[in-house]
């Protein structure tokens, strides 16, 4: 579903320009959040629920007397909780990496904005001691 961190450093090393980075950071990174905080808040209960009653029916079919954490054990080693589970971990590290992308791109900026600033200082100071 989402890409890996080393095909994203790739793209990020082909792009020139801030912006394009900044931008393209966002349409990955949205995404991102959304799913991390839907797995978070709904998608792993969800998936729990569904494997301990389909664990529960199988159990009754067969006449097994129900224990609530050991079907909860089976639910959390079943293939669909691994694999949502597994999804997650893969977006929070995007999302860590790209935000991470991110405030390095704001600090460079930053960073570039201050020195153009003391440039500007150096020069309007140059300007004035010349003048007087």
């Amino acid at each position: 579903m989402f890409k890996s961190i080393d095909e994203i450093k790739k793209i990020l090393l082909e792009l020139t320009d801030e912006s394009e980075a900044y931008k393209f950071c966002s349409t990955i990174l949205g995404p991102c959040e959304a799913y991390c905080t839907y797995y978070k808040d709904t998608l792993r209960d969800q998936i729990l629920d569904e494997q301990c009653n389909k664990e529960a029916k199988l159990l009754e079919e067969k006449g097994y007397k129900i224990v609530e954490k050991a079907l909860e054990r089976v639910a959390r080693n079943s293939k669909e909780y691994k694999d949502a589970g597994l999804e997650y971990r893969k977006a929070l590290e995007l999302k860590v990496f790209l935000k991470t992308y991110l405030a390095g791109l704001k600090i460079s900026h930053e960073k570039q904005v201050a020195e153009i600033y003391q440039e500007t200082a150096t020069i309007k100071q140059n300007i004035y001691h010349k003048g007087s």
